[in-house]
């Protein structure tokens, strides 16, 4: 026996960018799709009387003598071009309260009365969604941008950004048009400046777009399903007061050429004349891969809530690899090398909430637990046992499979950096052979989910290699051969498949990975 349920809910007119959304229902039964974005229930709107909301209805049939947990979604449905019926769902916006909406089905129909999109519980909680299918791309502009030929020092500027993407010509089009060419969309880019009134993104752009200040850091960004049709146009021009707003330049940036790398390029003139440079940092996100494994179940990563201060175990409770004593000694229980996972189980022990450790990629793609970037092999691990050989070799930890880390007794450079005199045989604590597995270095991340209680949270840092103001590096980009997206989704797919309920937090250093993390996870 089923009983019909009649949904109704009302919200404001749809932002800009949601033109083609509708409004969605999901929630824990199949009829409402198990929580999956892919199978959500479209709503369909009704006539209102107020022209500043809309009022969205759908009539489901559930379970009867059920209780039922559901969300609204604002969600839009894209067919490819390619032939194919599957449609890509791009979420705007969802209700995240904690507790989700409950109705419990008796009888044969039961209306619901009208609810207000992301209010519930006398609360007002929305946010956007993560990428389900499409990819954003930035571009952000800071410091000194800015060169002209001619001038010393850049005159006050303006910035301006369209973006485009090509599509394929509709019938009508190619019969009104004498000649074939391209075809462009423009899509809503969304601007946000670091201060405290324009962090929130905001689609408004000025007809000479916003004007450029010294301490500004300017991202636009775009959201789209083909990234590689994109292109975007930067103009800049004159904001000098009392003198008559002059286009400077326009730079083009394609998006097949959008990498998350810093990028020098040209400014043309209105006689395709080379007039200067721009100076831009792009980054390109993209879904997780290979499947996103998210859904509108949980929404525990959009709110904070008041508690104690907790304690935060550093790398576990073991011993530092400063100390040149675990150079000589296999490891005890009294002689706990940090990051393993027996330093993350003695932190527990000793009444730790969170431990605080850094996670590396391998080449193979699996994330181990490790601080420095790169590892140190001793000579016995690659030259045999020979007299001139150097004291140790670095090697980048992404230049390493999994196999090939636990087939060397290797060490941490930041070991081997404070002594100046030989290892011996047993000096890489790592993997000799008679240490146990919880106490070896590098554990993958798999591991330490597994192998640790639950109660203990997990404050994972992601390491991606930073330029040092003074102008050194962390590390040499060239020897990082890991992109930004493929390191992010190596890590949150172990957190993801492995976490279940334990507390985490990400975090990094590197602002494009924070990034990443915050729209590829609901975490």
């Amino acid at each position: 026996m089923s009983c019909t349920a009649i949904f109704q809910v009302s919200c404001p007119i749809l932002e800009s960018g949601e033109e083609d959304a509708v409004m969605c229902i999901t929630g824990s039964c199949e009829q409402l799709g198990d929580w999956d974005p892919k199978r959500v229930v479209q709503m369909v709107q009704n006539s209102a009387e107020d022209s500043n909301k809309r009022i969205w209805k759908a009539d489901v049939s559930l379970p009867c003598d059920s209780e039922i947990k559901y969300r609204y979604a604002i969600c839009s449905f894209h067919k490819l071009t390619n032939g194919s019926t599957e449609e890509k769902v791009i979420v705007h916006r969802w209700e995240t309260n904690v507790t989700p909406r409950m109705l419990f089905t008796e009888g044969v129909q039961l209306c619901q009365e009208e609810h207000i999109f992301g209010n519930y519980d006398d609360q007002q909680n929305t946010d956007t969604g993560w990428l389900t299918s499409q990819t954003e791309m930035h571009i952000l502009i800071h410091g000194q941008p800015l060169t002209l030929q001619g001038c010393d020092e850049a005159p006050p500027f303006s910035i301006k950004v369209t973006a485009r993407q090509e599509r394929a010509t509709t019938p009508e089009e190619e019969t009104t048009s004498k000649k074939r060419k391209k075809v462009y969309d423009v899509l809503p880019v969304f601007i946000r400046v670091l201060n405290k009134n324009e962090y929130e993104p905001r689609l408004h752009q000025h007809e000479y777009g916003r004007h450029f200040h010294q301490d500004d850091i300017m991202m636009f960004s775009v959201q789209t399903l083909k990234p590689d049709t994109m292109s975007f146009k930067v103009e800049i021009f004159s904001q000098d007061i009392g003198d008559a707003i002059e286009n400077l330049g326009v730079a083009t940036i394609l998006g097949r050429n959008v990498r998350c790398a810093p990028r020098c390029i040209p400014l043309i003139d209105q006689d395709m004349d080379n007039v200067g440079t721009l100076d831009v940092m792009c980054s390109i996100i993209k879904p997780l891969q290979p499947e996103s494994v998210c859904n509108f179940e949980e929404s525990y990563s959009k709110h904070w809530k008041s508690r104690r201060c907790v304690e935060i175990g550093h790398r576990g409770m073991g011993r530092s690899l400063v100390d040149k004593s675990l150079l000589v000694h296999i490891p005890t229980n009294s002689n706990i090398p940090e990051n393993t996972v027996k330093s993350l189980q003695q932190a527990l022990k000793h009444g730790a909430d969170f431990v605080e450790f850094d996670i590396h990629v391998t080449k193979d793609r699996v994330p181990v637990i490790g601080h420095d970037f790169q590892a140190a092999l001793t000579p016995s691990d690659v030259l045999g046992t020979q007299a001139d050989a150097p004291l140790y070799l670095e090697v980048p930890i992404n230049y390493l499979n999994l196999s090939e880390i636990d087939s060397l007794k290797t060490g941490q450079c930041m070991v081997l950096e404070h002594t100046d005199k030989k290892p011996s045989p047993c000096s890489s604590p790592a993997r000799a052979p008679k240490v146990p597995k919880e106490m070896q270095l590098f554990p993958t991340l798999q591991f330490a989910l597994e192998g640790v209680d639950l109660d203990l949270g997990f404050l994972v840092e992601v390491k991606y290699p930073m330029d040092i103001v003074e102008g050194s590096k962390e590390m040499p980009h060239e020897k990082h051969p890991l992109e930004r997206n493929t390191l992010v989704d190596a890590i949150i797919n172990i957190l993801m498949k492995y976490g279940g309920k334990r507390r985490i937090i990400l975090c990094a250093f590197d602002p494009q990975v924070c990034i990443m993390d915050m729209l590829t996870t609901y975490m």
